[in-house]
C-alpha cells in the first residue's frame, strides 16, 4: 500500500489526489443532506442520525483535512484522522452555540446553518483547487 506523500510541487499522485477530491465532495454532499433533513419538518428519526452527523462529525472532518493535509494510508492514520475530526466537531459545536448564544441570536437553526457554512468553508477551497490543479494560490 502506497502512502499518499505530496511531490515537490505540493500535490498528491494521480490516484491519492482523486481520491481526494472524491473525499471532499462526499464531505460537502453529506453536509448538504444533513442540513436538508435537519430543516425539513416531520423527518424525526433520520433527523437523530443527521443531528449526530452535523454536530459530532462532518465540521471536524473537513476542519481535520485542513490541519493534517495527506490522506491517511495506515489505519493508525485514520484512527487519529476519525479522533482529531469528533473533537473539532464538538469543539466547534460548543463554539458557534457559544457565539450565537452570546449575540443573543441562538437557534438550533441557525446553529446548523453556521455548522454547515463551517463545514463547506474549510472544504470548497481544496476540493477547488484539487478539482482544477492549474488555478493553484501562491
Amino acid at each position: 500500500m502506497s502512502q499518499a506523500q505530496p511531490s515537490a510541487a505540493g500535490s498528491l499522485s494521480g490516484g491519492d489526489a482523486e481520491r481526494a477530491l472524491l473525499t471532499g465532495v462526499a464531505l460537502l454532499g453529506a453536509t448538504a443532506v444533513c442540513t436538508a433533513v435537519l430543516l425539513l419538518p416531520d423527518r424525526q428519526p433520520l433527523q437523530a442520525v443527521a443531528g449526530l452527523a452535523l454536530t459530532a462529525y462532518l465540521p471536524g472532518a473537513a476542519l481535520a483535512r485542513r490541519l493534517l493535509p495527506t490522506e491517511p494510508s495506515r489505519a493508525s492514520d485514520q484512527l487519529l484522522r476519525a479522533v482529531v475530526a469528533v473533537g473539532l466537531s464538538l469543539g466547534t459545536t460548543v463554539a458557534a452555540s457559544l457565539g450565537l448564544l452570546y449575540m443573543e441570536q441562538w437557534s438550533w437553526q441557525r446553529t446548523v446553518l453556521l455548522l454547515a457554512a463551517v463545514t463547506a468553508v474549510a472544504t470548497l477551497p481544496d476540493v477547488l483547487r484539487r478539482r482544477w490543479p492549474w488555478r493553484r494560490s501562491a
